[in-house]
This record gives C-alpha cells, sequence and structure tokens, in this order.
C-alpha cells in the first residue's frame, strides 16, 4: 500500500495526475483497507461464534480475548488463594464464595456444625486472605485496579 501511495504522490508531484486524482484514489483505497478489515473482523468474530458458542454476538472479538485474560487473572488470584489456605479453609471458602445459594447455615448443616462456627472460620479464614493480599500485589499486581482499568 505505501509503495502504492508513494508512486500517486511521485505521479502527482510531477503533474501527471491532478489532486482530486491524488484524494480519490486515496478515498478508494482507504475504503477498500477499512473493507478488508471489517471482513477479517467478520472471519474472527465468526470463528469465535461458531467455536464458543455462548458468546454473546455483540462482543468485539477484542472483548471476547479482555474477557478472557480478565477470567484468567481471577482464576489466577483463586489459585493464589487455594495456596496460601490449608485444604479445610480453602474448602470452607471455595463452598461458600464460589458455590452459588450457598448460605453460611448450609455449609454449616452440611459440614455438620453450628452456623457460629462457620462465621468464626470463616472469619478467620477472610483475615488471612487479607493479611496475604499485599504479598500478593506486589509479585502480581493489584487485582481490584486490573479490573478496574
Amino acid at each position: 500500500m505505501s509503495r502504492y501511495l508513494d508512486e500517486l504522490i511521485a505521479r502527482y508531484l510531477n503533474g501527471e495526475i491532478d489532486g482530486d486524482a491524488v484524494c480519490d484514489n486515496i478515498t478508494r483505497l482507504t475504503n477498500k483497507e477499512e473493507y478488508i478489515l471489517d471482513v477479517n473482523e467478520n472471519r474472527t468474530k465468526e470463528k469465535i461464534r461458531s467455536r464458543y458458542n455462548y458468546i454473546r454476538c455483540s462482543k468485539s472479538a477484542e472483548d471476547v480475548v479482555i474477557g478472557w485474560e480478565e477470567d484468567e487473572k481471577i482464576l489466577h488470584f483463586l489459585d493464589w488463594i487455594h495456596s496460601v489456605l490449608d485444604e479445610k479453609d480453602w474448602d470452607i471458602f471455595s463452598q461458600y464464595t464460589l458455590v452459588k445459594g450457598m448460605t453460611r447455615a448450609k455449609l454449616a448443616e452440611s459440614m455438620g456444625v453450628t452456623r457460629q462456627t462457620v462465621d468464626s472460620r470463616l472469619k478467620t479464614i477472610c483475615k488471612k486472605i487479607h493479611q496475604a493480599i499485599p504479598y500478593y500485589n506486589e509479585q502480581f499486581g493489584d487485582l481490584q485496579e486490573y479490573l478496574r482499568g
């Protein structure tokens, strides 16, 4: 494309074509490039849609990739929390925070303990996580800032 533009400019400077012809050629070339980019974007969307049919059609390919990156960052954070907590604490934390509809009462019932025991254990777990988050932020960056930005 740049070679063609260089030729157009050279022809204009040599007086072979006038300014209107140069503008017309550049406009057509730009329209063609934009059309090709649109076609390529649509092809990418179609590939994503056919492979991942659960993705809403209104999302651009860029939005989908950004969403994947955000999901990956969140999963990394959860995996890191898993490494910070012992298995019993992780089990309680993950059930309460990741299982839809899980209440403290249901969790207490499934564990065979009182709700107060679960409340106390969750409080201790949250304290451990909050104390460890500065280390995560130092090593991997602030997750909240990343998701806001």
